[in-house]
């Protein structure tokens, strides 16, 4: 069973503001040191995170105090494009990461997010440009995944800013069941179909 995407999530984010960060990048190669789901986050942007030496590179945002238990990413345009590495994903939720706000994702990372339950969340450029300076505020963000929204305090009052998810996918998220666990909800209609 995944792991359930609750209804609110309330964290800072980290503004990992580059564009068109592939598969490679978010876990290379040379870290897929594993097929299981587990242990892959100490290879979660390693040529960026560590040095050559292996020691980490503290000017990398990821490797900052104030972001320790952030589990969101706020990111430029086109997260997770190239392969189709599902590690990709693996490695975000490894290290606690559960939600990355972008404009758009790559198809096959969008899909493997979701199948796995990470939130890839989509908003448009304007509302991706207002909450890029939230981010670099140290703003906290609370998603809304059930009434679509992202909260913010600014100043004394309250803002919003809207996102849409398929229903299918929202659905899926929420429930914490991926395709094994859907499939044997069907159990007694699958073993009539077979018994007939």
């Amino acid at each position: 069973m995944m792991q359930r995407f609750e209804e609110r999530l309330v964290s800072t984010a980290i503004p990992l503001l580059e564009n068109d960060i592939d598969t490679d990048i978010i876990i290379p190669q040379h870290a897929l040191i594993t097929v299981s789901k587990g242990g892959l986050g100490k290879g979660l942007f390693a040529n960026w995170r560590y040095r050559e030496d292996g020691s980490l590179n503290q000017d990398f945002i990821f490797n900052k105090e104030d972001y320790k238990t952030s589990e969101i990413i706020f990111s430029g345009d086109n997260f997770g494009c190239g392969s189709s590495r599902e590690h990709a994903v693996w490695a975000l939720l490894d290290s606690n990461i559960k939600c990355v706000i972008s404009t758009s994702f790559g198809p096959i990372f969008y899909k493997n997010s979701i199948l796995n339950g990470l939130l890839p969340l989509i908003v448009n450029k304007s509302d991706w440009l207002v909450l890029k300076e939230e981010s670099l505020k140290f703003t906290t963000l609370e998603i809304d995944l059930v009434k679509e929204k992202v909260v913010y305090q600014s100043g004394e009052c309250s803002k919003e800013v809207h996102f849409h998810i398929n229903e299918f996918d929202k659905k899926f998220l929420l429930g914490g069941k991926d395709l094994v666990d859907i499939t044997l909800d069907y159990s007694s209609e699958i073993d009539s179909y077979e018994s007939a």
